[in-house]
């Protein structure tokens, strides 16, 4: 089983403890106007410019422990993202510059 395997199961279980919504994924297209970690604030603004509206749900990231490399878990962070006119969903937040975040 693949390490990409080993997460999506692990994402698939850790997100049934959060949520009963169907997991899903969105693009990725930064606004050069946006703020990493001002995802509400973004969106709000970016769907008052070109419609759509808000999408809330969660991002997950894994982390690994400095001195414990093979040691890694996942965190959950609420996060929002831009439901397109077209029903697209996308990520309009630019990423932080700690690629922890990412």
């Amino acid at each position: 089983m693949s390490i990409s395997s080993n997460i999506h199961q692990s994402i698939v279980k850790f997100s049934s403890t959060i949520s009963q919504q169907t997991l899903g994924l969105v693009s990725y297209s930064p606004d050069r106007c946006g703020t990493s970690s001002q995802c509400f604030e973004n969106v709000y603004s970016y769907a008052q410019k070109n419609g759509g509206r808000e999408q809330f749900g969660w991002m997950f990231q894994q982390r690994t422990v400095a001195s414990i490399p093979e040691a890694s878990y996942l965190i959950a962070i609420h996060h929002a993202v831009w439901y397109a006119p077209n029903g697209h969903l996308i990520d309009i937040t630019p990423f932080h510059n700690d690629r922890k975040h990412h």
